[in-house]
């Protein structure tokens, strides 16, 4: 039984004889029954209402071979090594794995017949993967000095995408494809960030001393957003927003209250000196589920149909047996004034959306259907307009044809679009898209867009909160707008949007599919139908009337605005639409609904699916299916799961205390701070009393008796985490060197080759390492330090050893450089020995201390630093490009015949003392006016 504050939630019994659980709810009604063969395996799961029950069949060896319910089915197929090779779906062809004497699949062919292969080392670690068209994915992973890397190598580049991270797969540093850009990661002794640090601005988080987020901050040079968090308990109690900045931002607050059982009741919102209404929420105390939102009561009819009412405005949203949306109905004033029928295939995609409406008292209805080619991707909608697609093997769209006009999109090595018909798509160095026809993008070194511009049309500034949502849009013209997210149970959609220039303050409400339903602006109400996607469709007024119609592609581009002066600013699937753009905001990711594709590449997200070869694409929305969002095959053996289908919402209940060990992450649910999910030589230390605790809440937050098996996957789509191909570097296999207050302490294991190890030891032991690596062509340089230059014979002796076909060593002399406080005839003399191996650089100065060396280094990367960043200008200049920065047309001429504007010289916007990482980052310079202080460029 599961009691919370003495009431009673739900109740889990197992019958030993008939092999079965059964699950009440707090009226002792059973609604759920999970039925075990004799190996206590899940054969069917039968719920006790209207929705079908799911049942599982099992091979003689004990895997999964087929899963039905209703008429959705799975089927799967296996070799005589246990190798999954084969996945049906009804009315399509297969998936197919194959092998070669591996456990892992070394070709996997879609259902359409792409073939997408993998390939692995000696140890089974992935190194590539090959896609259909030709174009590779590479990977490797490296044990380096003080922290491990991976690198990821898209097909198109010449550079890699770089992460260092720690024991505990966080991120500490990422460097984009060509060093174009670097974000240095800050963390506490918790192990909780505190610094997102990158050219041009950083994230700052503070903590109390219990664990919880204080203060959060967003930060360039000219703007600061902050959000100061208070907290009773564990419970957000008050978000106040800060803003400070050369033009008028309006100041926030946000006070939050509960219930007993710590579930959001009261958002009271104050922005500036204006109150605005509270917005209030219920929840069941006994299943979890929503009573009220706002003005809004909610409440089921029927265990398929739940209503949501005003007064003024009902929503009966009915669902079928397998908990899909069936039919959807809004009626305001006591008329009917929307309705859509769904409908669905046998691979659970929607096929058929029918809409009733009703506009200047004229009943419409609209018919759109759907057509999918065998691996899911969209390829036809038949309705009012007629829409067909075609994709070339790699998922790119080459062809959009709409009502009979067909347009060409065209793409380059790495899937990156250059045109779309007689429009150009130019990308830069990164792969990010920097202009489309006469529009000019330009984005920050953290992937956010911070200004988009037409000359003579538009230029609009972004400026995003701690946690990448978009907070400030400013344009040309005056208008200076500030969304607010104020629900911190969804923390990613809009709740308030603010207009300086006017005053005028919109307020949203979601329903509890946290789509969009109401909008109040100042003191008047509207309410929102959306279509089966969350994309809101039309707006009505209090007695019905349609004040706004919007008709939309299916990849989401508007095609029609029947009232462009209404401002709405949820738009295509819940993402905020500029209006002069048409560029679609989600989180710090900017959309293009035209194209239908990501602006700028999605690396992480790759690293995330790589067993899945249909989310090799960096700019593909939703693997190419905008219609079917979050309808992907979920955990169907998870009773907590099962139980929430039925009405009961455990998540908020936090059996496990997951808040408790996930405090650093809490509110922020940002990609950027998660770590990585690959399967990689880590060993993190962990305090045995945290894990014991931890282990013990997990198995309280277990509802089932029946034991999951230790040795198998339940079930065929938990997916095993990736593994990489590992090296060891810089010294090999089974040797390691550790800074020990500030000496290098070289260990070896059994497995190491004697002679490196030797060799190695006798070099490196007791050296001076810096706390400083700079890079060099991709690869890693350590610094380290012998005082005097009295053991260079020796050492260069030891490394002899190793051979050059192991090591190559160079030897260069040198002096002291000038300004180090000693004339030319007395300055000493210094050698520098270099061992470079395939993967990293090691450089050992010889008649120097530590501290002279770090800043002889720190003066040689920033002339380094300075040197790329006037590359790059150049690069944007001689390209016809235009960047951040305004040079006149003399200045342009001294660039690209000099390499440099006369007048300006480089400086940091970061200490590089604070952050020794970004000392050779060209993102981190910016150019400085010598004779204007005030200057920046």
């Amino acid at each position: 039984m599961v009691y919370i504050n003495g009431t009673q939630l739900l109740t889990v019994e197992y019958d030993w004889n008939a092999g079965r659980e059964i699950v009440y709810n707090s009226s002792r009604r059973p609604f759920l029954v999970v039925q075990y063969d004799g190996f206590s395996r899940p054969v069917q799961w039968l719920p006790t209402d209207t929705r079908l029950p799911l049942n599982l069949n099992y091979e003689r060896l004990g895997r999964l071979s087929t899963w039905q319910q209703g008429a959705l089915s799975e089927t799967y197929a296996y070799d005589r090594m246990g190798h999954l090779t084969e996945v049906k779906n009804p009315d399509s062809p297969a998936m197919k794995f194959s092998y070669e004497s591996k456990t892992r699949p070394a070709k996997i062919t879609l259902p359409s017949g792409r073939i997408f292969t993998y390939h692995y080392d000696e140890n089974g670690g992935l190194k590539y993967v090959v896609t259909p068209n030709g174009t590779r994915h590479a990977f490797s992973a490296y044990v380096s000095i003080g922290f491990y890397k991976l690198l990821y190598t898209p097909p198109g580049n010449t550079g890699s995408y770089v992460v260092h991270f720690n024991d505990k797969k966080l991120p500490l540093l990422k460097t984009y494809p060509g060093d174009l850009g670097r974000a240095l990661y800050r963390y506490d002794d918790r192990m909780m960030l505190t610094a997102i640090v990158y050219g041009g601005g950083m994230i700052e988080r503070k903590y109390s001393d219990t664990g919880f987020l204080n203060s959060e901050a967003w930060k360039t040079q000219d703007v600061e957003i902050l959000s100061e968090f208070t907290h009773k308990g564990s419970s957000l109690v008050r978000w106040r927003m800060k803003f400070n900045s050369p033009f008028l931002l309006t100041n926030a607050v946000f006070t939050y209250s509960y219930d007993s059982m710590q579930r959001l009741i009261t958002i009271v919102p104050k922005i500036g000196s204006a109150q605005l209404l509270p917005l209030e929420f219920s929840t069941n105390l006994t299943t979890g589920r929503k009573e009220q939102i706002g003005p809004f009561r909610c409440y089921e009819r029927f265990h398929n149909e739940s209503i949501i009412s005003d007064g003024v405005a009902s929503v009966t949203r009915q669902i079928d047996s397998l908990y899909r949306l069936k039919f959807l109905s809004i009626v305001i004033s006591d008329k009917e004034v929307y309705r859509i029928d769904m409908q669905y295939d046998n691979r659970n995609a929607v096929i058929q959306s029918k809409i009733y409406m009703k506009h200047l008292g004229v009943s419409k209805v609209r018919v759109q259907n759907y057509s999918y080619d065998e691996d899911g991707q969209l390829v036809e909608m038949v309705g009012r307009d007629h829409w067909k697609f075609h994709y070339d093997v790699n998922g790119n769209m080459v062809t959009m044809q709409y009502m009979g006009n067909k347009i060409d999109i065209q793409h380059v090595t790495g899937d990156r679009i250059v045109s779309f018909g007689e429009t150009p798509y130019v990308l830069d160095g990164r792969g990010f898209v920097i202009q489309r026809g006469e529009e000019r993008l330009v984005y920050n070194t953290k992937r956010q867009l911070t200004r988009a511009f037409r000359i003579g049309r538009y230029d609009i500034d972004y400026y995003y909160d701690g946690r990448g949502r978009l907070s400030v849009r400013k344009d040309n013209v005056g208008n200076v707008t500030q969304f607010f997210y104020a629900d911190p149970d969804q923390p990613y959609s809009v709740t308030h949007i603010y207009n300086n220039a006017d005053g005028r303050t919109i307020t949203l409400m979601y329903d509890d599919r946290n789509y969009p339903m109401f909008i109040l602006l100042n003191k008047e109400s509207f309410y929102i139908a959306t279509d089966h996607t969350g994309s809101p469709l039309l707006v009505y007024d209090v007695y019905g009337d349609v004040v706004k119609e919007i008709h939309r592609g299916p990849y989401g581009h508007v095609l029609f605005d029947s009232n462009p002066n209404f401002y709405l600013p949820v738009d295509f699937q819940g993402g905020l639409l500029d209006p002069m753009t048409g560029l679609i905001h989600f989180g710090d990711r900017v959309y293009d609904s035209l194209v239908g594709q990501w602006m700028t590449p999605g690396w992480d997200d790759i690293l995330k699916a790589l067993p899945n070869p249909k989310s090799f694409h960096l700019y593909r929305f939703n693997e190419n299916d905008p219609v079917n969002v979050n309808q992907g095959l979920k955990n169907k053996l998870d009773l907590k799961e099962w139980i929430h289908y039925q009405g009961i919402n455990l998540d908020t209940l936090d059996l496990a205390a997951n808040q408790v060990y996930q405090r650093g992450s809490l509110l922020s649910n940002c990609a950027d701070f998660e770590p990585l999910f690959i399967d990689l030589p880590t060993v993190p230390l962990i305090s045995g009393l945290t894990c014991s605790v931890h282990q013990k809440l997990l198995r309280f937050a277990q509802l089932t008796s029946v034991q999951k098996s230790k040795v198998k996957r339940e079930q065929l789509y938990d997916s095993a985490l990736p593994k990489i191909s590992t090296h060891n570097v810089p010294f090999g296999k089974g040797i390691t060197v550790s800074n020990i207050n500030g000496r290098a302490v070289v260990r070896a294991s059994a497995r190491a080759e004697i002679i490196r190890k030797d060799v190695f030891s006798a070099v490196f032991n007791n050296c001076h390492i810096l706390d400083l690596h700079l890079t060099f062509h991709g690869l890693d340089v350590f610094y380290l330090v012998k005082d005097n230059t009295r053991r260079v014979g020796d050492d260069l002796n030891q490394l002899q050893r190793l051979g050059n076909s192991a090591v190559n060593t160079t030897v260069h002399e040198s002096k002291q450089e000038e300004g180090e406080g000693l004339p030319p005839s007395s300055q000493p003399h210094q050698v520098d020995v270099r061992i470079h191996s395939h993967h990293a650089i090691l450089n050992i100065r010889y008649g120097t201390s530590p501290e002279k060396e770090r800043q002889r280094l720190l003066r040689h990367a920033k002339r380094q630093a300075v040197s790329k960043r006037w590359s790059q200008e150049r690069d944007i200049i001689s390209s016809n490009q235009r960047g951040p920065l305004k040079w006149s047309e003399r200045e342009k001429e001294q660039i690209l015949s000099t390499g440099l504007a006369a007048g300006y010289r480089g400086e940091y916007f970061h200490d590089v003392l604070l952050y020794p990482e970004l000392a050779d980052d060209p993102s981190n310079v910016y150019f400085h006016k010598s004779n204007d202080r005030h200057s920046k460029r």
